[in-house]
């Protein structure tokens, strides 16, 4: 396979374009810091309950082994925290068996 590649100036538009797109990128990442930065001031049960939300807003699923990891608790403690999560959020994750993680669940 043969690669072609050309040099070329970009345009005006282009490199207008390219630094909006990477604003829109550090707004993106500050805001992200922000959110990070406001969990850490929670208390421990508080902030795996955001984590969860965390995680199946970015990745779409998170299992016991990831709250573990996370915080350094037991299985059991990472089980009642899912436990309190699904209770108040009941139709926010389905349990996968067969990928032994709680997933997004799509309504």
């Amino acid at each position: 396979m043969t690669v072609l590649s050309v040099n070329r100036r970009a345009s005006y538009d282009e490199v207008a374009a390219e630094m909006d797109r990477r604003g829109q990128v550090i707004e993106k990442l500050e805001e992200q810091i922000g959110q990070f930065k406001a969990a850490m001031k929670m208390p421990d049960a508080e902030r795996r309950q955001w984590f969860i939300r965390y995680c199946l807003d970015t990745t779409g699923y998170f299992n016991r082994a990831d709250i573990c990891d996370a915080f350094s608790v037991s299985v059991p403690q990472a089980s009642l925290d899912i436990r309190k999560w699904l209770d108040t959020n009941p139709t926010g994750a389905i349990y996968n068996a067969s990928r032994r993680r709680y997933e997004v669940q799509h309504v």
